[in-house]
């Protein structure tokens, strides 16, 4: 995956519970709030949308190296989708 640049703060982030923030790599300054009133109610898919949110990077980089591995789909010898 060649020409791609990061276009977002660099991880690892991590959330912090009770606050409902997601924290960079200061671990001071938000860069995610991904809370509304449901967050401050307890909802456990607020706690959990802020956790998904915080994985980003690693996820990116899970799947940069995903897509290195499977190569380009003209590659010969690439799993098809429906392998998968």
């Amino acid at each position: 995956m060649t020409g791609l640049k990061a276009q977002h703060t660099p991880g690892p982030w991590r959330y912090q519970a009770g606050t409902g923030y997601v924290l960079g790599t200061d671990g001071f300054l938000p860069i995610a709030t991904p809370f509304r009133e449901s967050f401050w109610t307890g909802k456990p898919e607020a706690v959990a949308n802020a956790r998904l949110i915080a994985a980003a990077p690693d996820l990116l980089t899970a799947l940069k190296w995903l897509a290195d591995e499977l190569g380009e789909p003209s590659q010969p010898g690439r799993p098809s989708v429906d392998a998968m």
